[in-house]
């Protein structure tokens, strides 16, 4: 799971462009990218805050490791 960072400084549309980019995740079904999950209901945001991005587990590792 990855959350937003930055909390206390989202603008609105800095918001607004995170939990566009969660939800365009969630919709992106490829067999080389990395699936988005929805989010377990005890995880949902309260308001204002920026929605998790939930990944199904990549067993190979991260990619900023390989070079």
């Amino acid at each position: 799971m990855k959350k937003c960072g930055m909390n206390n400084e989202l603008t609105p549309r800095l918001l607004e462009k995170w939990n566009d980019e969660v939800e365009i995740m969630r919709r992106i079904n490829h067999d080389n990218v990395v699936k988005a999950l929805a989010t377990p209901s005890q995880l949902e945001p309260k308001a204002g805050e920026p929605a998790p991005l939930v990944m199904e587990y990549c067993a190979g590792g991260d990619l900023r490791n390989v070079s």
